[in-house]
Formats: C-alpha cells, sequence, structure tokens
C-alpha cells in the first residue's frame, strides 16, 4: 500500500510469517492501543515523503502514538525487515527484539529505549526529500540535518 494512515484504536499483533511492506504509510495508534510484533514478523516500511490527505502533518512520520497512550511497543522484526521514518511514542517504551533487522528512524521520541543484540537502531534520514531529517539544520552525516534520539519524561 502506499500514501496511506493508518489509525488504530485496539491494537496491531503479528506473528511468524507474516509479510507488512509500505511505503508512504503512516500508522497512528490512538487510544490505549498497543502495537507487538512477535516471532520474527518480516516489515519493510517507509514513512510519506510528503503531507497526505487526511494528515498534514504526516510528511516523514512513520510511526505516531499521541502521549496519552503509554502502551510500551514492542518490535521483534525479521532479519531484512526497515522501518524508514520518524517513531514518536513520548509516553511508551520502545523495545527493538530480535537479530538482523534496521531501523534507520530519522527521529526516536520516546519514553524508554530498549535495544537487545543483534537489533541495529540506525538513524538515517534518505527517506526524506532531499535526505533532510525533519528536524533540518546542520547536522554531520550523509543525509545532512540532524539525527534524533530523544528520551521524555
Amino acid at each position: 500500500s502506499s500514501d496511506l494512515l493508518y489509525y488504530f484504536t485496539g491494537g496491531l499483533n503479528g506473528a511468524s510469517n507474516v509479510i507488512i511492506n509500505g511505503s508512504g504509510v503512516t500508522i497512528f495508534m490512538g487510544g490505549n492501543s498497543q502495537f507487538n510484533s512477535n516471532g520474527e514478523m518480516n516489515m519493510n516500511l517507509t514513512a510519506p515523503s510528503g503531507p497526505l490527505s487526511n494528515c498534514a502533518s504526516c510528511t516523514g512520520m512513520l510511526f505516531w502514538q499521541p502521549t496519552s497512550n503509554t502502551s510500551d511497543i514492542n518490535i521483534d522484526a525479521g532479519t531484512g525487515s526497515a522501518f524508514n521514518g520518524a517513531f514518536y511514542a513520548s509516553g511508551a517504551k520502545l523495545q527493538l527484539n530480535s537479530n538482523g533487522f534496521i531501523a534507520p528512524f530519522g527521529m526516536v521520541v520516546t519514553k524508554d529505549l530498549s535495544v537487545d543484540a543483534g537489533s541495529t537502531l540506525e538513524l538515517g534520514c534518505s527517506f526524506m526529500p532531499g535526505g533532510v531529517c525533519p528536524n533540518g539544520g546542520g547536522g554531520a552525516g550523509p543525509n545532512g540535518g540532524s539525527k534524533i534520539i530523544a528520551l521524555a519524561e
């Protein structure tokens, strides 16, 4: 699928042998919905490079969970999975499990961050127009812009 806003109010749970591919997508976890992927689920997702018709603020935003939703996010992704976009869940803990997947977020805002052995958290903004992170600025690195990891209280 492409250029879509997915709005969940119940939850999103995945298991082994599930494949999710999407380009130009934003996943919004409203209410107290939970996101859990278990058993090496394969996911390749890229955030929109421009505003969506129903979400002008979705540019570069792959995963968006409002501060009022404090449900922890557990991502156990298979080898070859990739998440390209900003991740915002300031009221939740982000747990990256498994081995071999790459999360090249341009921005990570979360209450708590845990990365297990074998997982890779990489900051980059190649998914954005011109390779510039959402916050812009003159940061170092091949993609320009500043890369951010922020732990919120």
